[in-house]
C-alpha cells in the first residue's frame, strides 16, 4: 500500500533541522565536556552558547542542500513507484548518505602529499593508506547512520496523518 504525502516540504525542513541539531551536539559536546573537566563551567557555557548555534545553522544549511538536491529526487522516484514505507525511507537515507560521505572523504586525497591523523598516515605520497581507507569507510558509515535517522524524520513528518491508499482493483469481469 502506498501512502499519501501530507507535508513534503515540512518533512524536508524537519529533516534538515534534525540533522543540524544532531551534528551540533556531535561537535560541541566534546568541547563543553573538555571545559567541564578543566573545572571551568562558565567557559563551558560560553562555548555551548557560541558554537552550538553556529554549527547547527551551518549543518542545517548543508543538510537542506543535500535533501533538496539528492534526497528529494530519489524520494520522488521511490514515491512514484509506490515505495512509501519507513523501511524504504531508511534505506534511501542510508544509501545516499553513505555514498555522499564516502565521496566527500576521498576528496582531500587529490592535492595533498601527506595527511596524518592521530599519528597515522592517511595519505602518504598522494596515495591513501590502508588506515586511510578504514577512516573513509568509518566516516561514511557514521554519516549514513545520521542520514538514516534524518530520512525517518522526513518520512514521519511528510506522511503524518496521511491515510494509506489501497491499490485500485478493477471490478470483477461479468460472467460469460
Amino acid at each position: 500500500m502506498t501512502r499519501r504525502l501530507a507535508h513534503p516540504l515540512l518533512g524536508l525542513a524537519a529533516g534538515a533541522v534534525f540533522g543540524g541539531v544532531v551534528v551540533s551536539g556531535w561537535f560541541t559536546t566534546p568541547l563543553v565536556l573538555a571545559d567541564l573537566v578543566r573545572g571551568d563551567p562558565e567557559l563551558a557555557l560560553e562555548t555551548w552558547r557560541t558554537w552550538a548555534p553556529l554549527v547547527m545553522v551551518v549543518a542545517t544549511i548543508i543538510f537542506a542542500f543535500g535533501l533538496v538536491f539528492f534526497g528529494a529526487p530519489a524520494w520522488v522516484t521511490l514515491h512514484s513507484g509506490g515505495r512509501t514505507s519507513p523501511k524504504h525511507a531508511l534505506l534511501l537515507g542510508l544509501g545516499t548518505c553513505f555514498a555522499a560521505g564516502f565521496c566527500l572523504s576521498l576528496m582531500p586525497a587529490s592535492g595533498m602529499l601527506t595527511l596524518i591523523d592521530d599519528g597515522r598516515a592517511i595519505i602518504l605520497d598522494g596515495r591513501r593508506t590502508f588506515y586511510g581507507w578504514f577512516i573513509a569507510l568509518k566516516d561514511a558509515v557514521l554519516l549514513a547512520n545520521l542520514g538514516g535517522m534524518v530520512a525517518l524524520v522526513v518520512w514521519r513528518v511528510a506522511y503524518i496523518n496521511a491515510p494509506e491508499r489501497s491499490p485500485i482493483t478493477p471490478p470483477p469481469a461479468p460472467p460469460s
